[in-house]
């Protein structure tokens, strides 16, 4: 079993059926009226849920943004004709890990302004003003004002390197919007080419700028060919940001493993994965952990990795090197690899190519065995 990416996030999207567009699931369905406008954030469940009907698994996205779109104008509409109703965090909920589908839509900024007046102090509110700058870009009638306050941020980030690349990933997003590669490219060749970004001793700009420009490339991954390095793109940096890239591995046989502290298969399949190692690692053998756990979880990561904590007691000790970006699904390179379920692993030779995807148990350490020359 695998825990799946779904389509309340960014970037490739694995599940799009109406659960990815419901607010929150109610026993009572809400009385059908096609001509009256929701009186509740349970009506207006009812209303994107049935605009997501027509979806399947092979959605495109062209229909998932035109879902997406009139879910906005529903959403969006409720909230401002009702600011102060007592279930518009349900509706801020929905909206929360669907800001990347927000875009230019006015609904969207509607209740991203309800959000910030009402929850100014929440950890994710960076994310929720982010987006909502970007996508002002793109509205007519907010357009001035967020170019002001962009230009500030800009001017700011001349001395401060969060604050510069907070502003890059704005015109990141604004171009995402508007579907211009050509200008994406602009503010990610400028990203790597800014040695106050690449150079900042900010452990989380050094993780952001991972985040960004990982998530900007793609590669795929296919058996019997060589692993596209992320170092061709960028330099990596590990949990204790230190830089690495698959090459620093040459000659050995390395497994890259997606996981998280979160997945629950990820922390059964883990104990396999030490096991693996602690067998293999005088005979040529290393892990590299790529890790989709989330900003706010860090110390859980730290404490998991050592092999101390809830579920660390259940893992065991991973002495090997993990990078992190706390990026979630967003992580750059879960994104760079199209990595859309987790625990995800693959498996590289020592000439670098890759020889399998996704061992588990036995089978890993028999794969070992026969790369590693055991057994002949």
């Amino acid at each position: 079993m695998h825990w799946m990416k779904t389509a309340a996030f960014a970037g490739a999207l694995l599940i799009t059926a109406p659960s990815a567009l419901v607010i929150a699931q109610d026993d009572k369905p809400a009385e059908k009226n096609e001509d009256k406008a929701p009186a509740s954030a349970k009506e207006v469940q009812a209303a994107i849920q049935k605009l997501g009907q027509g979806l399947g698994r092979n959605a495109t996205p062209e229909q998932i943004a035109e879902v997406f779109a009139k879910a906005w104008v529903i959403a969006g509409g409720y909230v401002k004709s009702n600011p102060d109703a007592t279930d518009i965090g349900d509706i801020h909920k929905w909206a929360a890990p669907r800001l990347a589908y927000g875009k230019n839509h006015e609904g969207f900024l509607v209740i991203c302004e309800s959000y910030t007046k009402k929850n100014p102090e929440a950890k994710d509110i960076a994310d929720w003003n982010k987006y909502y700058l970007a996508g002002s870009l793109g509205n007519e009638t907010r357009k001035d004002a967020a170019a002001k306050e962009i230009a500030k941020i800009e001017k700011d980030g001349v001395n401060d390197a969060a604050k510069a690349l907070l502003a890059a990933e704005i015109r990141l997003i604004d171009a995402a919007n508007r579907d211009d590669a050509e200008a994406r490219k602009k503010v990610i060749d400028a990203i790597k080419t800014n040695s106050k970004l690449t150079g900042s001793e900010d452990v989380w700009v050094q993780r952001d700028v991972m985040r960004i420009v990982f998530s900007s490339s793609s590669a795929e991954i296919k058996d019997g060919e060589t692993f596209p390095d992320w170092g061709d793109v960028m330099k990596a940096r590990d949990l204790d940001g230190k830089e690495i890239t698959l090459a620093d591995f040459k000659g050995k046989v390395v497994l890259i493993d997606f996981w998280a502290v979160w997945c629950g298969p990820c922390i059964a399949e883990m104990p396999n994965v030490v096991k693996a190692y602690n067998n293999y690692k005088d005979k040529g053998f290393d892990v590299i952990g790529i890790s989709l756990d989330r900003r706010d979880g860090e110390d859980g990561l730290r404490e998991t990795i050592k092999g101390e904590g809830r579920v660390g007691t259940r893992t065991g000790v991973m002495p090997w090197r993990q990078i992190y970006d706390g990026g979630f699904w967003s992580s750059g390179l879960a994104k760079r690899y199209g990595v859309q379920s987790i625990p995800k692993t693959v498996l590289i030779d020592k000439e670098g190519k890759v020889a399998a995807q996704n061992l588990r148990g036995e089978a890993l350490e028999k794969k070992l065995a026969e790369l590693l020359g055991e057994g002949k």
